[in-house]
């Protein structure tokens, strides 16, 4: 279902912050090639912004959208009613209104169907909790853009990746930048998966990474984590980066750098 440069800008006003609009409105670019895409999983979904543009993205009636977050003040969040303020939160809330909750699964006010699973996603009973929901469906896209420390998205996807159907959409939030390790978790998850992969699409800093789930290839948390994990000195962390292939981090930064001043 095509969002008209109108929809979007109902979204961007009342959700987004300008700095991110370009980057997801690269995402969106594939998202509405998918076909079919009646059913997306979000894990780390914030304030509910970018809920709004998955809802939007799906048809009315049958379309699903399960969002997966860990935050107890989550509701709150979504719903508005909860001040949640961090340097990175790349959206205002989504201004939710909630149907019904029931331990730890809400069900909010929508012509679409958009569920809120609370828990850990690298938890496989929240996993199994999002399959319930999912029932005999499979998703078609799924959105990560949860914790980035270096295990979670790691286990996420080795959850999660059951839940894809062959030939959906993998999104990966925040490929670029470094953490304790040469890369950060989002990264080890992106850079392990097998070509092809989708160009990535950069917006801000980090960028994202987008992969189509290919027949037959089960991601191994474990296997990621024991290739990409190095605990050392910086310079022996940048030197695995450039044995990986990765992008020097300073290079990597001058040209985000580059590509703000253009989407200003």
């Amino acid at each position: 279902m095509g969002l008209t440069a109108q929809d979007l800008q109902k979204i961007w006003d009342s959700c987004y912050i300008e700095n991110f609009i370009s980057e997801m409105l690269g995402v969106l670019e594939y998202v509405e090639k998918v076909d079919p895409l009646n059913t997306i999983i979000e894990i780390g979904t914030g304030l509910g912004g970018s809920a709004r543009v998955w809802e939007a993205s799906l048809p009315p009636g049958d379309g699903l959208f399960i969002g997966v977050d860990h935050n107890l003040d989550i509701v709150g969040r979504w719903a508005g009613k909860v001040e949640a303020i961090t340097s990175c939160t790349p959206c205002r809330t989504g201004n939710w209104e909630v149907e019904w909750q029931k331990d730890n699964v809400v069900k909010f006010k929508s012509d679409r169907q958009v569920y809120l699973v609370i828990g850990d996603s690298a938890a496989p009973e929240t996993a199994h909790t999002v399959k319930s929901l999912l029932q005999e469906r499979l998703a078609d896209f799924l959105y990560h853009d949860g914790a980035h420390w270096f295990h979670t998205p790691c286990w996420d996807y080795h959850y999660f990746q059951h839940m894809i159907r062959d030939g959906g959409l993998l999104c990966v939030a925040d490929i670029g930048g470094l953490t304790e390790n040469p890369m950060s978790g989002c990264q080890a998850v992106y850079y392990a998966l097998p070509e092809p992969k989708v160009p990535k699409v950069s917006g801000h800093r980090q960028g994202m990474g987008m992969w189509y789930k290919q027949p037959g290839y089960i991601f191994d948390a474990q296997e990621t984590i024991d290739r990409f994990q190095v605990v050392g000195t910086d310079a022996e962390k940048q030197a695995r980066r450039a044995e990986l292939g990765l992008p020097d981090e300073h290079e990597q930064d001058r040209l985000a750098e580059l590509e703000r001043q253009r989407n200003k």
